[in-house]
This record gives C-alpha cells, structure tokens and sequence, in this order.
C-alpha cells in the first residue's frame, strides 16, 4: 500500500509519520487491493485536523476529525473509516464484518435521509462561464454542471464539474470520467480551480480559472454526506459520492434536503 502524507504550511515530525503509517496499514485487511492511503494534516487556531481518503478494490472512502492535537486526530478519523468500510463490506456482502472492540459508536442518520430529494442536472453541455453566470443569476454560491459547449456532440461526454464559493472566492473542481474509468489515483482524476474575477459583469464576464496543485473535496456516500452537513451546521456541501462515483452537492432547500446529481 502506498501511503501519502502532507502537511498544509506544516512539518510533520518523524514520530507522527510512523504512528500514521501504522494506524493506516491496519486497514489492509479489508481490501484484497488497497491502493492508497492519503492523510492531509492541518491546524486552524486550536485545532488539530486529519483527513484521511482511501482508495481499495475500486471504491474510496474519505473522513475528517478535529482534535486537541494530531495523535487523537488521525486515531478518530482512522476509526471513522475504518466504520465506513466495514458498513460498505457488510451492504456488498451476506456476511457481517465483525468491527475490531476500539471501533467508536456508529452514528444513526435521521430520519430526514430517507427522504432526501435527488435533483438531476440538466443534460445540455456548459461552458463554465456560463454555468458560472448561471448560478449568480439564481443567487447561488454552487452549481453541478456538465461540461462542454451547446456545439459539442459527443454524446458520451460525462465530465462533470461544480463552481462553489468557498469563504470569500470561487473555486471550480471538475472530474475526468474517462480518467476515473482507468482507476486511476484521487489526485489524477480531479483539478480545482480558483476564479480569478476580473470583470463580474452580468453579460460578458472576464474569470481567469488558476489551477490548483491540490483539490478540496470529501469523498462520502449520500448517507455520510447527509451526516456531515448536519454535523457542520452547512448550508451546502460538494462531494464525491463514493457509491455512484460522481460529483454531487448536498444542499439545505427551506427546511429540505436535496441533492444534486449528473443526469447520467
């Protein structure tokens, strides 16, 4: 297995790179082909945080958790996948996967999950530039797009992107499906983009899309996402639905949840 660490604006110390790896390798056991683990190590004021995404026999499972320091941080977040993969491992199979005795108490979605409203996104192609006006023109800080141009016949074009606001910029995260296909690694299927706005006209904009060398994006089944926008108190959330392996947004409509959806 290959295991991936990066710090953002941080060092990591020898000692918290080894209790990683060996927390990390303890989820071998439930893949017959695990790829990658990747951890990602940041610190906002008092919190310590680690996001941990892991790749395996073509599914990918993600988990974030915040703590008093790194050591407690990837512990949770370990456990916290560790639970996802062995929901995953008992829906696919007629066997219970027995959880190893340090595994935390699994969270019960609400009752609201079952009725979760999917909303497909239209079909037609889309410049980014015009999905962009699109979503100010519908006073939203996200949209989930397809892209191409209304000249594009290429009916199998599944490339999917969402434009999002993220604090006080917009970023745009677009996924390759002939990549994704490949089975190639997280890093290689999804570029994120930071709108540079130049001219915010409501007719003829001027964005420069600078590209990222990294990507935000948590990688959740519907369920977990429906968890993780309650739990964060958001009003949206983009994600890559591990299950359908697309780009969907889980959103708060009034009092409702909805999700967009490719209409693929």
């Amino acid at each position: 297995m290959k295991t991936i660490l990066t710090g953002r604006h941080l060092n990591l110390s020898e000692r918290l790179t080894n209790h990683t790896e060996e927390k990390t390798t303890k989820l071998e056991k439930y893949f017959q082909k695990l790829r990658k683990a990747q951890v990602i190590f940041s610190k906002e004021k008092n919190d310590y945080e680690a996001e941990l995404i892991i790749q395996g026999d073509g599914v990918q499972f993600y988990g974030k958790e915040k703590a008093a320091d790194f050591f407690p941080a990837i512990d949770l977040v370990v456990s916290k996948v560790e639970n996802q993969i062995i929901r995953y491992k008992e829906k696919k199979s007629s066997h219970k996967v027995v959880p190893p005795k340090e595994l935390i108490k699994e969270e019960v979605p609400s009752s609201e999950f079952v009725n979760l409203k999917l909303k497909p996104v239209s079909d037609k192609p889309t410049d980014k530039i015009e999905a962009y006006l699109e979503m100010k023109i519908n006073e939203q800080n996200f949209i989930l797009f397809k892209q191409g141009t209304e000249n594009n016949t290429n009916s199998v074009n599944k490339n999917y992107a969402i434009i999002f606001k993220k604090n006080d910029a917009y970023r745009m995260i677009e996924i390759v499906f002939e990549d994704l296909k490949k089975d190639k690694l997280a890093e290689e299927i999804f570029v994120e983009y930071e709108l540079e706005i130049l001219n915010d006209s409501i007719t003829k904009p001027e964005i420069k899309f600078n590209k990222k060398s990294d990507y935000y994006l948590h990688f959740l089944s519907l369920e977990d996402a429906f968890l993780e926008i309650q739990r964060g108190n958001l009003t949206f959330l983009p994600f890559f639905n591990s299950e359908t392996e697309s780009l969907n947004i889980i959103y708060l409509n009034g009092k409702e949840y909805e999700v967009m959806v490719p209409a693929i």
